[in-house]
Formats: C-alpha cells, sequence, structure tokens
C-alpha cells in the first residue's frame, strides 16, 4: 500500500503547454513543448493538519473498499502500521479544460466532504472555482458544468454532469 499522502508528480497537458507539479508545493509549473517554462501558477492555504480524525477517515476509506473477511484483516494491519506526514499535501490531481485553463484538486484526506478545485489561466491568474463530493473524480470542466464518476458505499458507479452556477447564482 502506497504511503499515505505521500509526494508524488502529477501532469496535465493542453495543446502547447506542459503542467508539472509535486503535491507537496503549491506550485505548478507550465512549460512549453521545447521544455522552457511559461508561467508558474501559485496559491495560499492548503497547509492542513493531518489530524486524527483525517487518519481515521483514510483508514475508514481504505477498509470501505475491501471485500472478503482475509483481505480486511491485511489492510487493517497495514493501516494500522501507516506513518503519516505532519500535513495534507498541497493538492492533489490537475487537468486543463478545453479553454486552456488549469485546474487543481485540493486535497482533502478522505472520501468525505466537499473538494475544492481552483481554476488558473494560462498566465497563473485564478479564473474561478467549485467543488464537489468527495467520492466524484473530475474528468472535464465545461464552460458551465464539470462531468465526472462518482460512486457510492457500493462502489457502484454513476457518471453525472454537474452543472456550474455563476457567482452568487
Amino acid at each position: 500500500m502506497p504511503s499515505p499522502f505521500g509526494k508524488e508528480a502529477v501532469f496535465a497537458v493542453s495543446g502547447d503547454r506542459f503542467a508539472v507539479g509535486t503535491r507537496d508545493s503549491e506550485e505548478i509549473t507550465v512549460l512549453g513543448l521545447s521544455g522552457g517554462p511559461l508561467s508558474a501558477i501559485h496559491w495560499e492555504g492548503s497547509g492542513r493538519a493531518v489530524t486524527q480524525e483525517v487518519i481515521a477517515e483514510r483508514r475508514a476509506s481504505e477498509l470501505a473498499r475491501t471485500r472478503s473477511p482475509e483481505t480486511r484483516r491485511q489492510v487493517e494491519q497495514l493501516v494500522r502500521n501507516q506513518v503519516y506526514p505532519g500535513s495534507l499535501p498541497a493538492h492533489n490531481e490537475i487537468l486543463y479544460d478545453a479553454a486552456g485553463n488549469l485546474w487543481v484538486e485540493s486535497c482533502h484526506g478522505g472520501d468525505q466532504g466537499e473538494v475544492l478545485w481552483r481554476g488558473f489561466g494560462p498566465e497563473g491568474i485564478p479564473t474561478g472555482r467549485f467543488h464537489v463530493p468527495g467520492r466524484f473524480r473530475v474528468f472535464e470542466v465545461g464552460r458551465d458544468c464539470v462531468l465526472g464518476k462518482w460512486w457510492d458505499e457500493l462502489d457502484v458507479e454513476y457518471v453525472p454532469l454537474y452543472r456550474s452556477t455563476p457567482s452568487g447564482g
């Protein structure tokens, strides 16, 4: 089982741009096809501590994915022995929309609650934000919608399309 909230690289590609970052940093570097830097995207406010509540939620999430009693015992032993860092990663996934905006998923620590996504234009200027349920994986961000996969507590998958509303709407 991988280390919880470990340092991982994430990537996204859009036309002539390539975005790369590591989950432990509140910065994504945008490179051109030649490999030269085009911009850097920064944000603040990701330093959420790994509390006992976060650990319990993570463990419950891992155990919920087991089906057989033997697998459950193995997973219980693995999660009991995991070592956790002091804070959650700065982000999870990143992806580009069709307009060339980069979207960055905040790390939330488990499957519960809402997840914040932040949008940034090609020059790194914030363009928007939205929230999705914790068990929702975003596939595509449109001008007025978000498409992805959501699964229930029995791991039945659904593919919802959420319409977005303007700020204050």
